[in-house]
């Protein structure tokens, strides 16, 4: 539940050793992980009904729970000793992947690992480097090379809970943020308390995300979508699955190409966000190796311990691992198709401008959509900064074009009704 930590006493992390019994300890945190879930799911359910919660004081204890996880020892995994095991075989001078912790036998942080010790890194080149700083700092202490990774992991959690916090702009969002991230005891535990990796991972995705979401000015340009494929990139510098982010901007990027005359414009960002991405990847493999992924090869065959699979495993042996790859790529589809549907269908209100490109050329209008009897029963133009161009038609329906948006909604276009 909790390896030992060697290391001198004054080094952190720091925690109570009064080696109470394994059944309680295990009975504890089980107890805790559902009373907090518990709890979270009554806060949302409470927010759903119309309550509201300052978002600024929840993100401000959601940041003291992981500075708290941050000082004492990891719990629940044993990775955390793997991580500092290939960081070590980095500094001394071994290939972390060609290398495992039984070819190292003696050393001081090498041999503590307890799981996976005849299992080279499986994890991208930015996670080397940055196991390798933290052994760096740690020396031959494993309880100071495991703080350092926890550090930087809390680190990482605490950006991306100011990432997201940012990118929020009503105070509804910024609760979501709150609750769902910084204050998850779901994900505070597995990610900060169990201090693993995949907070590194994610904190580049969302920063990725943010930029290429930006609100200011147009989402995705070139060089934002640039940016964003080297952001996502760097995610998966550290753990691989983390670059399947970028698939979901090239989905977006292309329907946006299906719309008339942004063809060649989404086309041209869609080329920025590969760039950007094989460029970082291209680096950051470079230096570490073209070999690293023959490791991920052979990973792609193993189960992880803390899975359901791993139970499946048991039942079917190693020698048929081929129905569990089918059976989570099937149940991966499953959730995928399940949450597109389970997402809100953005449906512009009557009186919402929506842009696009309607009028001749590539000269973009403000267009109102709405439903008149007849394009040319369309309202005059008091209160609009320009000239009206025309009635437009959309998909069913048809609006009301200017080639410069006018001040209010209200006072050029009347409610939509049917025709």
């Amino acid at each position: 539940m909790q390896p030992e930590l060697r290391g001198p006493a004054g080094q952190p992390p720091y925690s109570l050793s009064v080696h109470p019994s394994p059944h309680l300890v295990i009975g504890l945190v089980a107890a805790g992980m559902i009373i907090g879930t518990a709890g979270l799911a009554l806060c949302w359910r409470a927010v759903r009904k119309g309550r509201r919660y300052r978002p600024g004081a929840l993100m401000a204890a959601g940041l003291l729970v992981t500075a708290a996880f941050a000082l004492m020892p990891p719990v629940g995994s044993a990775d955390h000793l793997n991580y500092a095991a290939y960081g070590r075989m980095a500094v001394l001078g071994h290939d972390p992947y060609s290398t495992s912790a039984v070819d190292v036998p003696g050393d001081p942080v090498i041999s503590e690992v307890e799981e996976w010790r005849r299992t080279p890194s499986v994890y991208g080149p930015v996670a080397t480097g940055t196991q390798a700083l933290a052994s760096w700092v740690g020396g031959d202490s494993v309880r100071l090379t495991v703080f350092v990774l926890s550090l930087f992991n809390a680190l990482a959690f605490a950006l991306t809970a100011w990432i997201l916090y940012r990118t929020a702009d009503t105070d509804e969002r910024r609760l979501r943020v709150a609750l769902l991230w910084t204050c998850n005891p779901l994900l505070l535990y597995h990610l900060v308390g169990g201090a693993h990796n995949d907070a590194l991972a994610v904190c580049p995705m969302v920063a990725g995300l943010a930029l290429f979401a930006a609100r200011r000015g147009r989402p995705g340009t070139v060089p934002r979508s640039l940016g964003a494929g080297a952001l996502i990139a760097v995610g998966g510098a550290i753990k691989v699955p983390a670059a399947l982010v970028g698939g979901g901007l090239a989905w977006a990027l292309a329907r946006d190409g299906r719309e008339p005359g942004a063809r060649g414009s989404a086309a041209l960002r869609l080329a920025a966000l590969a760039a950007g991405a094989l460029a970082v990847t291209a680096a950051t493999y470079a230096f570490a190796g073209p070999h690293t992924f023959d490791q991920l090869r052979r990973a792609a065959d193993q189960v992880s311990l803390a899975t359901p699979w791993h139970l499946v495993d048991l039942l079917v042996g190693r020698e048929k691992r081929v129905f569990i790859k089918i059976g989570w790529l099937t149940l991966f589809a499953v959730l995928a198709v399940l949450l597109a549907r389970a997402l809100p269908r953005v449906r512009p209100a009557a009186g919402a401008p929506t842009r696009g490109a309607r009028a001749s050329g590539s000269r973009r209008r403000w267009c109102w959509p709405g439903c008149w009897p007849r394009p040319t029963s369309c309202p005059g133009t008091a209160g609009s900064r320009g000239p009206r161009s025309r009635c437009c038609r959309g998909r069913g329906s048809t609006g009301c074009c200017w080639r410069t948006p006018p001040r209010s909604a209200s006072a050029t276009c009347p409610p939509a009704t049917r025709s």
